[in-house]
């Protein structure tokens, strides 16, 4: 099954309120997040190389990959957040959602690839970075993350 198909079963399980696809202001939400946790070094590259330019990174810790519902369900569940999930290159087209924990937990049982939750008020930013079966969280900004607990 293609990446669409599965958002568009997506789309009809979860209400709007709880997933949605930002079709139109997909690039302001990105700039607006690049602004604030990534530094750019290359003005001809847009939204590209994140996982190696997060600013002020800090590990939160490293958990077995068995564990990550359990590391999302730490979220609040009545809460959006922006999940955005990149493919293996550093180049590769990163995918934005504004969705609650239940639609990120099916997100990215499907992704099967790194990927960053953002709080939508821009105050942190998390990486989840993927390395078989360890996953390593991540974090940039001020602001206490839900898995700082």
């Amino acid at each position: 099954m293609f990446w669409q198909e599965h958002i568009d079963i997506l789309k009809k399980k979860y209400p709007q309120s709880d997933f949605r696809y930002p079709f139109t202001d997909w690039y302001t939400v990105l700039q607006s997040i690049q602004a604030k946790f990534i530094a750019k070094h290359d003005s001809n590259y847009h939204f590209t190389n994140w996982i190696d330019n997060i600013k002020n990174q800090s590990l939160i810790r490293t958990f077995p990959r068995h564990q990550i519902t359990a590391e999302i369900n730490k979220l609040n569940p009545t809460t959006n957040y922006w999940l955005v999930i990149v493919g293996d290159a550093p180049t590769s087209k990163m995918l934005i959602y504004d969705c609650k924990v239940s639609p990120i937990n099916s997100l990215i049982s499907l992704a099967n690839s790194h990927f960053f939750i953002i709080d939508k008020k821009y105050k942190w930013l998390t990486y989840f970075q993927i390395d078989n079966e360890q996953i390593s969280l991540i974090k940039s900004g001020n602001g206490e993350t839900p898995f700082d607990k």
